[in-house]
């Protein structure tokens, strides 16, 4: 059985040629970031390369255009949190 303090929490977001509304989304994760583990942005090949983002959120991009339920299932298993 899992307590809260002992139950590891991370936030995944897709990105596929939307930086800004990313950008965004990350803006809000980040000012309520107390008890967040891991902020992980998985790229799906967008043509553009990712901004400057917090040196908390981490970005993996995808070599070629996967798709958004093989983008969500590649950045949940590389997540490696308990609760998404």
């Amino acid at each position: 059985m899992y307590t809260w303090q002992s139950v590891s929490l991370g936030v995944l977001v897709t990105n596929y040629e939307t930086w800004d509304l990313t950008r965004s989304c990350l803006d809000g994760v980040l000012a309520h970031r107390d008890g967040v583990d891991r902020i992980l942005v998985v790229d799906d090949a967008s043509r553009h390369p990712s901004p400057v983002l917090d040196p908390a959120v981490e970005v993996r991009r995808n070599p070629e255009n996967l798709g958004l339920v093989r983008s969500l299932n590649l950045g949940l298993r590389a997540l490696g949190t308990d609760l998404a």
